[in-house]
């Protein structure tokens, strides 16, 4: 079965994270683990997302397919989790999210996920976001349809 095609990626980066682990108290380390566990359960159970891995302090979500309400549903998610993650723990998020080939791959005891879109959309998310924010790339807005009134603050960098 061919599970190598085309889908909308992003790569998020949860900024803080590494002074929390390193430097916080027992208790703001558990309350954030703890936070980080009710966040995973909140984006499994209440968002429109296909696919989603989180490790360590970074988030991975993927669509199975390229349709202007794919990159609706997964923006709408990658917003989700940012209004969260301040809401919580004063934290932001950077990102980016591209269109590319990703492989995911289902085994018996998790699935393997690897490609070109993660390598691309983890580009974006530290070299170009540089400061708290989500880019997405050109291809995507091409997709989605730029002249929609749906993402208002899409600027041009």
């Amino acid at each position: 079965m061919n599970h190598n095609f085309d889908r909308i990626v992003a790569f998020i980066d949860i900024l803080g994270t590494s002074e929390t682990l390193r430097h916080g108290s027992e208790e703001e380390i558990e309350h954030y683990v703890k936070g980080i566990e009710g966040l995973y359960s909140k984006l499994r159970d209440e968002l429109p997302i296909e696919k989603l891995k989180m490790f360590s302090d970074n988030i991975l979500i993927y669509t199975d397919g390229t349709s202007p309400e794919n990159i609706e549903s997964l923006i709408e998610s990658v917003a989700r989790i940012q209004l969260y993650m301040l809401q919580e723990f004063s934290l932001f998020i950077r990102g980016g999210v591209v269109v590319g080939v990703l492989n995911h791959i289902p085994t018996d005891v998790d699935d393997f996920i690897v490609g070109k879109a993660i390598v691309d959309a983890h580009y974006l998310e530290s070299n170009v976001a540089i400061y708290p924010r989500v880019v997405v790339s050109r291809e995507v807005l091409k997709i989605y349809d730029p002249d929609s009134k749906s993402i208002p603050f899409v600027k041009d960098d």
